[in-house]
């Protein structure tokens, strides 16, 4: 007969986190927006921003604009047909149809926001002859909901990976859009927040199960224990050896996999960027009531550069930590008889 084991304090429920996430997303746009947008000082160092993208921008360019012509209408209905089909020959129906609404909801919502919605105050600081607001980017929102709707869509022990390559892709994309003054920095960081907060949204809906589901097997198979072939999850098997009970128990990130520190290595970059990018826009705005010379000008691009750098880092982390940690239970030892 065996003993029970001591009670554990359960972990968040995912879609609380989710919600959590994505009320996080939502509201720092907003503060971006005043921050930025709204406001003279942050209007000063966007419009220092703009001027120092020009500094070098001739050996960039080229590559800018390879990249900013690959994100259109025509591929934003590709990606969508793309994440349809995934979906359904991974029998992951639920996932798919969430990745889908993530990525529609994301680009829908930052041209409501950005047209009708947001507005932009005329402080006597711009590099537009309209003066039209332009937070959110629409290509770098285009950008960061894919890489959502991968991370989305992956196994557990991918999404890491995933993340690492959706941050990759939507720092290029937000990226291009500043080396070709398209946007200014706040933005590409709110796009960002945007897509990443629809994300956090599909993971209250439902996006992920409470449980993981073994690589193997997609979650619709678990869910549906009546389907034609379905093979039950060992993970969900009563096992007496507890060796075998503590290896078929897989943590967040794919036990075993190693992607634990890689997670925590995109929080540290991530992290670090922030602060940088912290402490530099606020040297710029030192220098506020003074001529700004090239020193000034490039401080406040990379300002708004590292900031699209830890903003991707952080967010995509956050997303993948929504899922329940389950590596303290699974490192238990075994029960004794």
């Amino acid at each position: 007969m065996r003993s029970p084991r001591p009670a554990q304090s359960a972990p968040a429920h995912p879609r609380a986190k989710g919600l959590a996430l994505a009320v996080a997303c939502f509201t720092g746009l907003v503060v971006l927006w005043w921050a930025f947008v709204d406001t003279l000082p942050g209007q000063f160092l966007e419009a220092a921003a703009l001027a120092g993208s020009e500094i070098g921008s001739h050996r960039v360019d080229g590559h800018a604009r390879v990249v900013l012509s690959a994100i259109s209408m025509p591929a934003a209905v590709l990606l969508v047909v793309v994440i349809l089909l995934v979906g359904l020959l991974r029998r992951s129906h639920r996932r798919a149809s969430w990745a889908i609404i993530a990525v529609i909801g994301a680009s829908a919502s930052a041209q409501i926001l950005k047209h009708w919605i947001l507005f932009r105050p005329d402080h006597g600081i711009t590099a537009r002859w309209d003066n039209a607001n332009t937070l959110p980017s629409g290509h770098t929102t285009m950008a960061a909901s894919a890489a959502v709707a991968l991370i989305l869509l992956v196994d557990a022990r991918w999404r890491v990976p995933a993340a690492w390559l959706g941050a990759a892709m939507t720092v290029a994309m937000g990226y291009s859009t500043l080396v070709r003054q398209w946007h200014r920095p706040a933005d590409v960081v709110a796009a960002v927040l945007l897509a990443v907060g629809w994300g956090a949204l599909a993971v209250a809906g439902g996006a992920w199960s409470d449980g993981e589901s073994p690589s193997h097997a997609s979650p619709d198979d678990i869910a549906d224990p009546a389907r034609p072939g379905f093979v039950p999850s060992l993970a969900h098997e009563e096992r007496d050896d507890g060796e075998s009970r503590r290896q078929t128990r897989r943590g967040p990130y794919g036990r075993g996999s190693g992607s634990a520190p890689r997670l925590t290595a995109l929080w540290i970059v991530g992290a670090l960027c922030a602060g940088i990018s912290l402490a530099l826009g606020l040297w710029v705005l030192t220098r506020m009531g003074s001529p700004l010379g090239r020193g000034e000008y490039f401080a406040s691009y990379a300002t708004g550069s590292v900031a699209l750098v830890a903003a991707s880092c952080l967010s995509m982390a956050g997303l993948v930590a929504l899922v329940p940690d389950d590596d303290a239970r699974a490192s238990l030892p075994p029960e004794t008889p």
